[in-house]
């Protein structure tokens, strides 16, 4: 056996040996071997993340969407590293690498006030900025106003306030409807969908993609493996923690948007189906900081390619 077949296997062993450990993906430009760190909680639990990007640069939290997990960061790996800035995506609870417990937006915000004192960031007065997507639109706003002296600013990239007032009901919406409304055969569902993944099988998660639109369907295809990935890890504990995010971001979250003074900025493509022009509207008019972007011939996926650049370094901005 050659050299290079060697190191090649020697690898794969040390993927299948170690699963907390994850290779970036290739297409991003970035080699670097990424490392799940856990903290442990005061109640014993523990909180998963993973630093993307620079990890000598500005921190900046990401808050993936739903069904997600940390892995989902690896998207935007590059385009965090480029801008200098360590990217740390967090697992909320039940979902990867994180404990499972009943959780709601207020108690994911008191687990994120310890991480953020785990950080050791530069001074005590620094604060920190908050990137979400999707699903994490409420975790972040969540945030902003109960650690108000922590962030600095929140952006969020395709925002999800589904059923909030004046805002129109999509085709996800109703999905995400009926899957709270039948708790246990949304696991069955869930849990059907992991199976197929794990066999790498194309159908996975179609009934959900069959929301979106051309574009967002053209980029899950293209980084199909990826999607499969993070769904599997999100469920990796089981689907509980995932079936309690999906009716946690159900309007209303208990977050009082009208007591939010962190600067808000949000982002959404012209094309994306699943967040209408009216979830940017509804923010906005309560928000008493905030501003929104719409990013033509987008969808809701990605924009992650084309917004989370100028996200980051208007959060950048705000944290220095």
């Amino acid at each position: 056996m050659s050299i290079d077949r060697c190191e090649r296997v020697s690898r794969r062993v040390l993927l299948a040996a170690i699963p907390s450990l994850w290779f970036c993906d290739p297409a991003n430009g970035q080699s670097n071997l990424c490392i799940t760190e856990r903290l442990v909680l005061p109640d014993s639990r523990r909180l998963a993340f993973r630093r993307y990007g620079d990890p000598n640069g500005v921190p900046v939290l990401y808050f993936h969407g739903t069904p997600s997990c940390r892995l989902e960061a690896q998207l935007l790996d590059s385009i965090a590293w480029k801008r200098g800035v360590c990217l740390v995506a967090v697992d909320r609870p039940g979902m990867g690498l994180s404990t499972f417990c009943s959780f709601d937006q207020q108690s994911f915000a008191a687990d994120v006030k310890a991480l953020i004192h785990h950080l050791r960031l530069p001074s005590p007065h620094c604060r920190i900025g908050i990137l979400a997507m999707s699903g994490g639109t409420s975790y972040a706003l969540a945030c902003a106003q109960a650690l108000s002296k922590d962030i600095s600013a929140v952006g969020i990239l395709s925002p999800r306030t589904p059923f909030a007032p004046g805002v129109p009901v999509t085709g996800l919406d109703k999905q995400l409807q009926s899957a709270t409304r039948f708790p246990r055969l949304a696991g069955l569902f869930l849990s059907r969908q992991v199976r197929l993944a794990k066999r790498g099988a194309p159908r996975a998660g179609q009934k959900q993609l069959d929301s979106f639109g051309t574009l967002d369907q053209q980029f899950v295809s293209c980084h199909s493996a990826v999607f499969r990935q993070i769904l599997v890890e999100s469920t990796r504990g089981g689907t509980a923690g995932v079936r309690i995010d999906m009716n946690n971001i159900i309007w209303p979250c208990g977050v009082c948007l009208q007591r939010i003074k962190t600067p808000v900025a949000i982002w959404r493509g012209d094309s994306d189906l699943t967040s209408p022009p009216a979830t940017s509207q509804f923010l906005g008019r309560y928000l008493a900081n905030s501003v929104s972007f719409t990013i033509a011939n987008e969808g809701h996926f990605t924009l992650m390619r084309s917004a989370a650049g100028q996200a980051l370094d208007w959060l950048v901005h705000r944290t220095s």
